[in-house]
């Protein structure tokens, strides 16, 4: 292959990888919000309708009428004692028309404890009704389900499932130690941290028959690994450990490792950067493929970071809450700050885990729902509530979340805000920079065609000198 084909090949392949950096940066979760935080790579971005609605406020579709079970008390009590009830519902998980979500309940009178189990719901995302429920009584802990190829996965502290998404029907249960993480499916696999004692260890299931395909292990005070976050053959996975590490998904080959602090909370993906944030609220900026450190942000202003400070990735900006009542932007490329939010201290329950939909973050909180501008964090609207809104949903422009013990579908209206302006930056930066690039190769192809001709034309100027030569000679030889 000549020096100019060579370059041709190479300029064909970069333009390639730019439109496809390009599509990865404005990229949506599309196909419905499958597992925790949307998809694996935890992106928590949400769709909207493709038809613009003509909404002014956001409209409540439907809550559920979940109740609770009948409770056998001792039969010493009286009889006329009324218990206390509880029930804590994870975030939902939305896929072909059916909102899944699983609840932890328990039963109490003063001191004494009535029991305790988790469910599983299956609901018709149209009206909220119940078409199927899985309940297990020995079980305190449901994590939120995870729907892929028409199974419903979960783990409780004893064990993770796979449930037939029709109509709930066991398929597989697996035990380990005591799962302590939310299962992330992909390819097939499904992926979870597991821990017992001070030994920590991440399983890889086959997602079909529950059967391990590897497991990867720390046994050193590193009891916890976080939900694994798995994009391009890669799993990434926090650790008490205080590393955060980068594993081949087939394998559980260790690719690498980063030291930082105890990187618990789940990691997030995009664009070829890793996310974590240790429980010091220090965030991280990783080489997905080499796992150095691109940068590093603190969002640790003396508060409570006990809450979960999970990320949501849109068009270029990383948005984090800390603690209670802070919701941080920051550029996902250089780690500059944007926007700073902060909420009124009253909230109890603070915010929830951010969730974007174009040019809007949504987010729960004590009061209800925030709907921001992603642009300057400011207010487009709220919708208040009887009581905390979890972390919310969007799947088409229908907002599901769980408040009061119920779950909620709000219709929300359409965003007409301009796009993100760290989204337009990295966009055109990646045209000027491809841009760039062509000119750079058109010119060295140039060069390396004008010296290619140079020998050419010299050698046929001798030659066609030689001839004349002996032509001439020839002549007078004559």
């Amino acid at each position: 292959m000549s020096n100019l084909s060579k370059l041709l090949a190479l300029v064909l392949v970069f333009a390639f990888l730019t439109s496809s950096m390009s599509a990865t940066v404005k990229a949506t979760s599309s196909g419905g919000w499958s597992m925790f935080r949307s998809d694996p790579a935890h992106s928590g971005i949400g769709t909207e309708n493709s038809t613009a609605n003509s909404l002014l406020t956001p409209t409540q579709l439907w809550k559920t009428n979940i109740t609770f079970p009948s409770i056998s008390l001792p039969s010493q009590w009286p009889q006329t004692i009324i218990p206390s009830k509880q029930r804590v519902l994870t975030e939902p998980s939305v896929v072909d028309g059916i909102v899944y979500v699983g609840a932890n309940s328990r039963a109490d009178y003063w001191q004494y404890d009535l029991g305790f189990w988790i469910d599983v719901y299956a609901l018709n995302a149209t009206n909220g009704a119940v078409i199927w429920d899985y309940r297990d009584n020995t079980c305190h802990t449901v994590t939120p389900p995870a729907v892929v190829n028409g199974t419903v996965y979960f783990a409780t502290e004893h064990y993770t499932c796979a449930l037939r998404a029709s109509d709930g029907y066991l398929l597989w249960n697996f035990s380990a130690g005591t799962f302590v993480s939310y299962p992330t499916v992909v390819q097939n696999i499904l992926f979870i941290g597991s821990g017992e004692g001070s030994e920590g260890t991440l399983l890889a299931l086959n997602a079909t028959s529950g059967q391990s395909i590897w497991n990867f292990t720390n046994i050193v005070n590193s009891r916890s690994f976080s939900t694994p976050a798995v994009t391009n053959g890669l799993v990434y996975v926090g650790s008490f450990d205080e590393n955060m590490y980068a594993l081949n998904m087939f394998t559980g080959q260790k690719i690498w490792s980063y030291p930082a602090g105890d990187f618990h909370p789940a990691p997030a993906v995009a664009n070829k950067i890793v996310y974590g944030i240790t429980s010091e609220a220090n965030i991280y900026a990783l080489d997905a493929t080499q796992g150095t450190k691109i940068w590093n942000y603190s969002i640790y202003d003396g508060g409570d970071t006990a809450q979960q400070p999970y990320f949501a990735i849109s068009n270029g900006v990383l948005y984090a809450r800390n603690g209670l009542n802070k919701l941080y932007a920051l550029n996902a490329v250089s780690g500059n700050k944007i926007w700073i939010r902060t909420f009124e201290s009253s909230l109890y329950q603070g915010i929830s885990a951010p969730t974007v939909v174009n040019s809007v973050v949504y987010l729960g909180s004590d009061t209800g729902i925030y709907a921001l501008n992603a642009n300057n964090g400011e207010n487009v609207w709220n919708y208040s509530t009887d009581s905390s809104f979890g972390a919310p949903v969007v799947f088409n422009s229908v907002l599901y979340g769980t408040s009061n013990e119920q779950v909620y579908a709000i219709q929300i209206p359409s965003s007409t805000l301009e796009p993100n302006r760290e989204s337009m930056l990295i966009e055109n930066s990646s045209i000027v920079l491809a841009v760039t690039f062509l000119i750079v190769i058109a010119v060295i192809s140039l060069l390396l065609y004008r010296r290619h001709r140079k020998p050419a034309m010299k050698h046929t100027i001798l030659t066609e000198t030689a001839l004349s030569e002996k032509s001439t000679s020839n002549r007078t030889f004559a």
